[in-house]
């Protein structure tokens, strides 16, 4: 069995692979914008028996930085490294082949994913499925988030009152964030409407919900009461979604604005290589960007 990186001229068998795997399928133009052309340093392998293409295997690289939350999330200062933190290698594009499994394709493409790559630690933000393989190559389960849906229109939804409440400033571990014309404008099957509600706030349709896919965190939770409201609003109500992290200030103020759990949930996973950064662990310090994918 052959190991190598991927390119462009794979994309085909890829796609094949993924389409044997799920229901729904990517066009072409997919693959080369998320695989290919993305802003992130990129490590992606794929196992192939003769032409066929039979695993993948991919990792993107992020930052990391301690910051200290006042405002619109900006970076504080890292202990270790100035603003550019730790490096974490997010593990991406992960599937094998169903007749091809239990034999070791996931943890071979794994290691040669990971010799390519120098980093402190590694992460995986994936499905029940996605997490059991990743706990076989050494990651350990420290957190989970809740995608949240509201009907507006429900006459039981409770919109009470906005308090002026403020959240406390502490000290939290988040990612770099991607270029937003790669993530937004350049998408090649989804179409976002930004909305100007004081700040930036990225909206698509998704089935019969609009989904509220990207906002700053704010200072005050009576500002994000508002946001959310303003977001809502403008749609003329209708149905809506997005992810919430349980440990992070704002994710109160979307219950008590009616969102409800759906039952649907993603796993965070991390290992810690530099026990410097044994902090990693600590999900209850994670500030995670919403967004409507894993890899964001």
């Amino acid at each position: 069995m052959l190991i190598r990186d991927a390119t462009p001229e794979d994309i085909p068998a890829i796609s094949a692979l993924v389409n044997s795997i799920y229901d729904y399928e990517w066009p072409t133009e997919w693959y080369m914008w998320q695989c290919f052309e993305n802003p992130y340093e990129t490590v992606f392998k794929i196992a192939l028996e003769g032409d066929l293409v039979v695993g993948m295997f991919g990792m993107i690289v992020k930052k990391v930085a301690v910051s200290h939350i006042i405002g619109d999330c900006t970076w504080g200062t890292h202990k270790g490294d100035g603003i550019m933190g730790f490096r974490v290698a997010q593990v991406v594009w992960i599937n094998t082949r169903s007749d091809y499994r239990g034999r070791d394709i996931f943890s071979r493409l794994y290691e040669h994913c990971r010799a390519d790559l120098k980093v402190d630690a590694m992460c995986i933000i994936a499905n029940k499925a996605g997490l059991d393989a990743c706990k076989r190559i050494g990651m350990y389960h420290i957190g989970s988030m809740e995608r949240l849906v509201l009907d507006a229109d429900d006459a039981s939804t409770v919109r009470p009152p906005i308090e002026d409440y403020q959240q406390t400033p502490h000290n939290v571990l988040q990612f770099s964030r991607p270029d937003s014309r790669w993530r937004f404008s350049k998408h090649p099957v989804y179409t976002y409407v930004s909305l100007q509600a004081g700040v930036t706030v990225y909206t698509k349709r998704y089935e019969e919900y609009v989904d509220i896919v990207s906002y700053p965190c704010l200072k005050i939770k009576r500002d994000t009461d508002l946001l959310f409201s303003e977001v809502i609003d403008s749609f003329g109500g209708g149905k809506f979604t997005t992810w919430a992290n349980p440990s992070l200030p704002h994710y109160p103020v979307l219950k008590r604005m009616g969102f409800k759990e759906s039952g649907h949930k993603n796993y965070f996973a991390m290992a810690v290589f530099n026990q410097s950064a044994k902090e990693l662990y600590d999900y209850e310090r994670w500030h995670l960007v919403q967004a409507d994918a894993t890899n964001y």
